[in-house]
């Protein structure tokens, strides 16, 4: 019976990927006539941001080129779920429905102290759970599957040849659209920034482990001393697992003559950053009460000031 049902799934398969290209044949048949006959009626422009080439030379062809063009931060990329297993993507749910009943059930023992055994809770995550699979386990149709395969290809041959090239993807700093350059000349740039300013020194050794002991010797002799509790230990502590050095990278400004760059500082993952979003989270409210009078939060908030400020007289013509 096992070698049956081997059988039985394996010419099952055979068939689907028989049929799912000669699907896409067909598709890729239609697709053709439907821009022939468009393009007979009426001339038709792509009106989307142009990704920045600042290269001799570059590798990428008119559609790799074009697909970066439009998959900017801003672009919305079909369901990926066609592209992991089935066993891949039920961890997944599972670590969805543990992080979120995480933060759901500390919540309403804090705040309204239901127990853990509640009935409401084990309801709320048995409808959680049935939901995320709904989410993510539900069948696609052919034309996302399609999509979502086609461009996996075309970003994976964008990357073969970037990397074989030598070059280098990044985000603007202003415009959000992406720019290609050598990682020579980002090397050289990032260099003289370095030595004009002296901000930044390249480190002779990875000082990680040393700070994230030493943060853990304080936060266990704080918790020794009593001077902060158990769950305030907890929220601190760094996670081995997750720790990360912080590091510098630099984006391009191409709206200035000569395409400098940009310093950042990527801190998230430092084993210091638990304490600093603790404190945060402790000293923010305190700041934004008497700071509120010079804050402006959003747009609707600056249109509310402005009225504020002409009916109290302070503009002038």
């Amino acid at each position: 019976m096992t070698l049956l049902k081997c059988y039985l799934i394996h010419y099952t398969n055979r068939l689907i990927r028989q049929i799912r290209y000669k699907e896409a044949c067909v598709r890729v048949k239609l697709v053709r006539q439907h821009r022939r006959h468009l393009l007979s009626k009426q001339q038709i422009v792509d009106v989307y941001p142009q990704i920045i080439v600042n290269v001799p030379k570059i590798s990428l062809n008119r559609i790799q080129l074009d697909y970066l063009s439009k998959s900017g931060p801003n672009y919305i990329r079909s369901n990926q779920s066609s592209l992991h297993s089935y066993k891949h993507q039920e961890k997944h749910v599972q670590e969805e429905h543990k992080n979120i009943m995480n933060v759901i059930t500390r919540y309403l023992i804090r705040e309204h102290h239901i127990p853990l055994t509640a009935t409401i809770i084990r309801k709320f995550s048995q409808q959680l759970e049935t939901s995320l699979h709904q989410q993510y386990m539900i069948p696609l149709s052919y034309l996302n599957i399609y999509r979502t395969r086609k461009e996996f290809k075309l970003m994976k041959s964008i990357q073969h040849r970037l990397k074989k090239g030598n070059y280098i993807l990044r985000e603007t700093d202003k415009s959000g659209i992406f720019h290609i350059g050598t990682s020579v000349d980002y090397e050289k740039k990032a260099e003289a920034y370095r030595q004009k300013t002296g901000a930044y020194i390249e480190l002779d050794s990875n000082p990680l482990w040393s700070v994230f002991d030493k943060v853990i010797l304080l936060l266990n002799d704080l918790r020794s001393k009593k001077y902060i509790l158990s769950w305030q230990l907890d929220k601190m502590m760094p996670k081995r697992e997750t720790v990360q050095l912080a590091y510098l990278y630099f984006i391009p400004k191409p709206h200035k003559a000569g395409t400098p760059l940009r310093p950042i500082v990527s801190s998230m993952s430092m084993p210091t950053t638990g304490i600093s979003k603790f404190l945060d989270k402790l000293i923010r409210p305190i700041f934004d009460k008497h700071a509120r009078s010079t804050t402006i939060i959003d747009g609707v908030d600056l249109i509310h000031r402005l009225e504020a400020y002409t009916t109290n007289g302070y503009l002038k013509p």
